[in-house]
């Protein structure tokens, strides 16, 4: 994917990146199946939300940072906040990976997962 073809497609929301993949990794346990799942938790307790058909896999040894998704019919990525929230984002069948977007803390000299 180039980087225009990225540009229009991956999704950004917040903290969390959803971009489409061609496949997803063999070696992948689904986790979840079912119509709502917290792709993103934030500090302050508004998530971001894929609601629709939608199944998880995490690939085997990733951390929570990285998953896979199958969005089984098109659906829906949802910001649960009351204020200043996120645009609603379609999620169009098909097979994405997410992430959860990272720093680097200077003071803990370590990567840190970017709060929304």
């Amino acid at each position: 994917m180039n980087n225009k073809e990225f540009s229009e497609k991956a999704i950004r929301h917040g903290e969390v990146m959803i971009v489409p993949v061609g496949e997803i990794p063999a070696d992948s346990t689904e986790i979840y199946s079912g119509r709502e799942f917290v792709v993103g938790h934030s500090e302050t307790g508004h998530n971001h939300v894929a609601v629709g058909d939608i199944t998880m896999f995490r690939p085997r040894g990733a951390d929570d940072s990285t998953l896979f998704m199958r969005v089984n019919k098109d659906s829906v990525l949802e910001h649960r906040k009351s204020f200043d929230k996120h645009e609603t984002k379609a999620l169009l069948k098909g097979l994405y990976t997410v992430t959860i977007k990272r720093q680097w803390d200077y003071f803990a000299k370590r990567l840190a997962r970017v709060q929304d």
